[in-house]
């Protein structure tokens, strides 16, 4: 989150979750086939930092999609993302012990691609992104 905080100064926020979906998604599959531990390691630091900052930047960017912010809007986004973890821990146990730990990778490399695609199609449809790209 450190790093984020910088580089969200020099790269567009739209711009900058799109580029940590793509590493978090890349570091997926390198856990997937990592052959050692220290390759494991060095994977899950690098999805650790894509995924912990797509979290607050994915706030900032929806509250900036709106013209007039308010503070229900950020509260919206933390509570529906609050539900959303604690729901997704839940998911992810049971879905672990039923099909295993390969599924739960595929699945969420699956999901970080969707997030990349969904991120692009905002970014083009939003009048104030499409500057930026």
């Amino acid at each position: 989150c450190f790093i984020s905080s910088f580089a969200v100064k020099v790269i567009k926020v739209n711009i900058y979750i799109i580029i940590s979906a793509i590493v978090s998604f890349i570091a997926y599959f390198v856990i997937y086939y990592s052959g050692s531990v220290m390759m494991m390691y060095l994977a899950l630091s690098i999805l650790g930092l894509g995924c912990a900052t797509i979290y607050s930047s994915a706030i900032s960017y929806g509250t900036l999609l709106v013209e007039f912010a308010s503070p229900r809007i950020v509260s919206f986004f933390i509570a529906s993302s609050g539900v959303g973890t604690y729901v997704g821990e839940a998911y992810s146990n049971w879905f672990q012990e039923s099909y295993g730990f390969t599924a739960i990778i595929a699945s969420s490399a699956i999901t970080m691609l969707l997030t990349v695609v969904l991120m692009i199609i905002v970014a083009f449809t939003d009048k104030q992104a499409r500057k930026s790209i």
